[in-house]
Order: C-alpha cells, then sequence, then structure tokens
C-alpha cells in the first residue's frame, strides 16, 4: 500500500497528517498532565489560589483548544479518523484483556471462566492488525 501511495504522491500528506495529530495529541497530554500536577499542589495545600487559577485556565485553553484541532482534522481526514479509531479500539481490547488477566493473576476468578471471553478479545485484535 504504501508504494502506492508514494506513486499517487500521498505518502508525504498521510505522514504529514498523521504528525499533526502527533503534535495535537502530545500538546494535549502535556496540558492533561500539568493539570494533574496542579491539582496536586493544590491538594497539598503548597500553591496559592492565585497561581492556580492562573495556571489552570491556561492549560484547559489548551486542551479544549487541542480537542477542537482534532475533531477538524479528523472531519478533514476520514483516512486519518479510522486510523485513530482503529487504534482507540485497539487500546480498549487491549485494556480489556489486561482486566481479565488481572482477575485471574489476583485469584478473583477461574481462568476457565474467562477463557472464552480472551478468545474473543484475541480474534477482534487480530481481526484489526491483519
Amino acid at each position: 500500500m504504501r508504494p502506492l501511495l508514494k506513486m499517487l504522491g500521498l505518502a508525504g500528506r498521510v505522514e504529514e497528517d498523521k504528525g499533526q495529530y502527533e503534535r495535537i495529541v502530545a500538546r494535549m497530554v502535556a496540558a492533561q498532565r500539568a493539570i494533574g500536577e496542579l491539582e496536586r499542589l493544590k491538594e497539598a495545600h503548597t500553591l496559592p489560589r492565585q497561581f492556580y487559577q492562573k495556571f489552570y485556565a491556561s492549560l484547559e485553553e489548551t486542551v479544549h483548544q487541542g480537542e477542537a484541532e482534532l475533531a477538524q482534522l479528523l472531519s478533514e481526514k476520514p483516512q486519518l479518523a479510522a486510523d485513530y479509531q482503529r487504534t482507540v479500539q485497539l487500546a480498549v481490547l487491549h485494556a480489556r484483556k489486561a482486566a481479565l488477566a488481572a482477575l485471574v493473576r489476583d485469584g478473583l476468578v477461574h481462568p476457565s471462566s474467562v477463557r472464552e471471553q480472551l478468545r474473543s478479545i484475541d480474534d477482534e485484535i487480530l481481526n484489526l492488525t491483519s
């Protein structure tokens, strides 16, 4: 598929779109983590209220701006949206699988109780990755 995209002159655009998407996501995640740190400092009573409010507002604006940019990018780039959806689906499936494995590991359920669910998740993962 990549050679075809290159031949059509689309490979560079696809990579450019993906890079733009990743930059937006990185900016949003960094702002969200910073908000979490502000919350921690606030709860520890080590951050004056005016600093909290100033930094929180700025970081929250960064997140909202990123959400809007991401929504616009994904609406304009259907292939990127499809790739993103696939990535999210895989992440959710892996999270479900990890949760079931933790139940077994912690002795809360017998392996035979989740075997069919794990098989079903593995099939879904295989379908998404092949």
